[in-house]
């Protein structure tokens, strides 16, 4: 279905970015980045031009997926990172980019329907839809990882990214959902609710 294919996008990102970090010589990405910064982030500090880096700048593709998926919650996320998604990282962005993120935010995420229709799905469609959100939480991580990785060589003297990567990756970490435990939980209250009491013998 479509979040399987989401997923399988994610990772192809991924990979991309695995064959970027093996080919790409570290001293000459670093030096790329120097070279870049007087056209894209003059008037940065050295971390946040890292943060600008590993959010892609003024792309709308981590803060999209995470309105996709639902992971709307930033406050387990340090101050450069959030403050970068909510307005460094929208100002330059193109308008057609901004109206189809702020859209993505308003709308049903994907998280939220299917927390809100679990109830009416078969178990078998509750397995499949569990596996194929948590499925992409997956993919989103590696993503991340990847590019805090190929940051972190690119800036090798901006230690703060790999924390500000760990806080982003547990926010991902904490949307999985456990769709078939909610079940199992909701059929044992309803057995407990239903079962006919046991009769107390008399004395």
């Amino acid at each position: 279905g479509a979040l399987n294919q989401l997923a399988a996008d994610v990772d192809s990102l991924s990979e991309f970015q695995m064959r970027q970090f093996d080919q790409k010589d570290s001293r000459g990405e670093a030096l790329l980045m120097q070279r870049l910064r007087a056209f894209v982030a003059e008037d940065l500090s050295e971390e946040d031009y890292a943060v600008w880096v590993y959010t892609g700048g003024s792309s709308p593709l981590l803060p999209a997926m995470h309105a996709i998926l639902g992971l709307r919650k930033l406050d387990g996320i340090s101050g450069p990172l959030q403050e970068h998604w909510q307005m460094q990282g929208r100002q330059c962005m193109p308008k057609s980019h901004r109206n189809f993120l702020e859209n993505l935010e308003h709308g049903v995420s994907v998280r939220a329907y299917c927390l809100r229709e679990w109830r009416k799905v078969p178990v078998e469609g509750i397995a499949a839809l569990e596996d194929a959100f948590n499925n992409c939480i997956e993919s989103l991580l590696k993503y991340c990882s990847l590019r805090q990785r190929l940051v972190s060589r690119m800036f090798p003297d901006v230690s703060r990214i790999r924390r500000l990567s760990a806080e982003q990756e547990q926010v991902i970490r904490s949307g999985r959902l456990a769709l078939l435990h909610m079940r199992r939980v909701a059929d044992a209250h309803r057995m407990h609710l239903t079962k006919p009491p046991v009769p107390v013998p008399s004395l």
